[in-house]
């Protein structure tokens, strides 16, 4: 009658010889394992079963049930010292990365492995903790809980294992490994541990990684489905998204090390990462401000040879961001959300009056401008060699498609020739100083399938830059790609206000046209997540946006200015729609959500995943423009926070816009 005790063994697939590569365990097959290991957890078992006995109890008021949980895991030893780090995963780490001539890693084909991600084990483990019943109920195990006793299970994926290769290659993906994994068979006397269960959960979770983990679900919602695990690949995705996330958190550097004996905060982990215990991407947190600060820790610690200039306002140690085209919308919005955090920022552009403007609007404040054409390959890099940077963000661009497509060489030369100026000297700053670790480049959804020269040169651009992780594996390499941005220089809001206040039809040049919208904040936080989770050569685009049918939000301005619509015919270069990823980089997207924002993560053209990719571009997730169009676009913009000036806004939008 009295409240009952759950005993939960995690065992281990080590349980079986795996001496034969057909043969999948089931619970009821019996452990026949020769290595000390092996027996020992069997014994283990064994000793279990015999002491929690039906009926038995403690005190004679808490009959004591038992679950056994047998698994294979695989996940992140950062703690341990590199010798000791034996998992599958931190092997893989080891091996040389494709980016070397002839670098190949093998992989077992005829080797199959069933199991979880240590994070996902961990999910599991705290469902039993908090809510044991509800976990018996939905495994099958109820009436062991209610009688005492123990029942075992097996938690695998669900579905057919993988094998050997596929799971390195799954690996290589998440972690943005760069391995060139040739399968082949396994050598002789390698072991073929496959579980299999007789009590299945459920079909393989069609959830996607999250970060920070949702909840358990409500009590007496927890079921099979909420407890069985993603597809492998999603598993490890969310893993090194998990990882990043906590360890970003206030008092992890900490921490890690107390963990590692240290007890000298953050000094401590520097120092052991140095000594190579901790890998040195994951030795400091990776929040906004000090992801500048880590995001070369070995180079800049050990060189000793940063010649970064002091700043006004500056505090010490605070991580610096050059942003090359920062005097724009975009610029100027990521530089008051960096220095806010604390960072000292670097603006380089070639307009000496916006420069102006960006000097009187952060007067005061550890900001400095440079000007700067990255035409020229040595303002690029005296710039760099000045400030040494931690991170360097390239928003710079020819944008105005009438204009590229009219002056193709200029857009060529600035959009193209010159970020391969800014690539060569951001190599260059990096050898010189390691400072530097991330170069972040902001590209454009015209750079989807283009149609015009102004998305051609961003689509070149943008593969330049993520091909960099392959040339330059010591830095991280990384792009993000949006639509408009509705409150921007140039944008559509701003245009349609210019030309209807001037007394000037408005132009449409068809009907059918729709444009993804965003906002300028929606668009910072992709750069932040992309530099916080992003693997070299990730591409991060985002979900759930909505997009507007051009001719409702024309058909708005010039009824509320009193002025007419001209209907012009497509321009040169133009689109209908316009898309954020293609249907062949959806084979190779990740979907993920990073602090609630949906998120798309492309990864490298060379790469070869072999997994759960996203075949299908259409509705269902909202690649394309014309999928995702808003009922009202004039509310939808006013909710994004356009400025529609007298343009009638319904009360509700109108409501939800205001501050406060």
């Amino acid at each position: 009658g009295g409240r009952r005790l759950v005993v939960v063994h995690v065992s281990t697939d080590c349980m079986f010889e795996g001496d034969s590569p057909t043969q999948a365990r089931h619970e009821g097959a019996a452990p026949d394992a020769t290595s000390e290991y092996g027996r020992t957890k069997a014994a283990g078992e064994a000793a279990l079963a015999a002491t929690l006995t039906d009926g038995a109890a403690v005190d004679g008021a808490h009959a004591v049930a038992g679950v056994v949980v047998r698994t294979s895991i695989v996940g992140e030893e950062w703690w341990r010292p590199a010798a000791r780090r034996l998992g599958l995963l931190e092997w893989a780490r080891s091996r040389p990365a494709a980016t070397r001539p002839a670098a190949t890693t093998p992989g077992y084909a005829d080797h199959y492995w069933n199991g979880v991600t240590c994070l996902q084990l961990a999910r599991l483990l705290h469902a039993l903790a908090v809510r044991p019943a509800e976990v018996a109920a939905a495994w099958g195990f109820a009436d062991v809980v209610a009688r005492g006793g123990v029942a075992t299970r097996h938690y695998a994926t669900p579905g057919a294992a993988v094998h050997k290769a596929d799971l390195l290659r799954h690996i290589s993906d998440a972690y943005g490994l760069f391995l060139d994994v040739v399968p082949g068979p396994a050598p002789q006397g390698a072991v073929y541990r496959n579980l299999s269960t007789l009590h299945p959960l459920a079909a393989a979770s069609d959830a996607v990684p999250t970060v920070p983990l949702p909840p358990l679900p409500p009590p007496g919602e927890l079921d099979a489905a909420a407890l069985a695990p993603m597809p492998i690949d999603r598993q490890l995705l969310e893993q090194r998204l998990w990882w990043r996330e906590r360890l970003a958190r206030p008092g992890a550097s900490a921490l890690m090390a107390a963990r590692l004996g240290g007890g000298g905060g953050a000094t401590a982990v520097d120092a052991a990462a140095e000594a190579g215990a901790v890998p040195a991407e994951i030795s400091d947190a990776v929040d906004l401000v000090s992801m500048c600060r880590w995001a070369s820790q070995r180079g800049a610690r050990s060189s000793g040879r940063s010649h970064a200039r002091r700043v006004d306002g500056a505090g010490a140690g605070a991580g610096r961001v050059t942003i090359i085209g920062g005097s724009g919308s975009l610029g100027r919005t990521l530089a008051r959300r960096l220095l806010d955090e604390g960072c000292v920022v670097q603006i380089v552009s070639r307009d000496e009056l916006k420069q102006h403007e960006a000097e009187m609007e952060f007067a005061g404040e550890a900001l400095v401008t440079h000007l700067g054409d990255m035409r020229d390959a040595n303002a690029m890099l005296r710039s760099l060699r000045w400030f040494d940077p931690h991170v360097v963000i390239l928003a710079a661009a020819l944008k105005q498609i009438e204009r590229c497509e009219a002056n193709p060489h200029e857009c060529v030369a600035t959009n193209v020739a010159g970020i391969d100026n800014c690539l060569d000297a951001c190599v260059a700053a990096h050898a010189e100083t390691g400072s530097l670790g991330a170069v972040m480049f902001v590209s454009t959804d015209k750079a989807c399938e283009p149609s015009s020269v102004y998305g051609m040169s961003k689509a070149l651009a943008e593969r330049m830059v993520v091909n960099q992780a392959r040339r330059h594996p010591e830095l991280r390499w990384l792009a993000v790609r949006y639509g408009n941005v509705v409150a921007s220089r140039g944008s559509l809001v701003p245009k349609m206000h210019e030309v209807a206040s001037a007394g000037n039809d408005l132009s449409l040049t068809s009907p059918d046209m729709t444009r993804f919208v965003m906002t300028l904040d929606q668009s910072v936080r992709l750069i932040e997540n992309a530099l916080q989770f992003g693997a070299s050569g990730d591409t991060f685009v985002p979900g759930g946006l909505q997009s507007v049918r051009i001719r409702d939000v024309v058909a708005a301005f010039a009824d509320a200015y009193g002025v007419g619509v001209r209907v012009t015919g497509m321009r040169a270069g133009e689109k209908v729609h316009e898309a954020l990823v293609s249907s062949v980089e959806a084979l190779r997207t990740r979907r993920c959500v990073i602090h609630g924002d949906d998120t798309f993560i492309i990864r490298h053209s060379w790469s070869v995943l072999g997994g759960d990719g996203l075949p299908v571009v259409g509705a269902s997730n909202g690649f394309s423009s014309d999928a995702v169009v808003a009922d009202d676009a004039v509310s939808l913009l006013a909710e994004l926070g356009a400025d529609m000036g007298p343009v009638k806004v319904p009360r509700a939008a109108a409501a939800e816009a205001a501050p406060g």
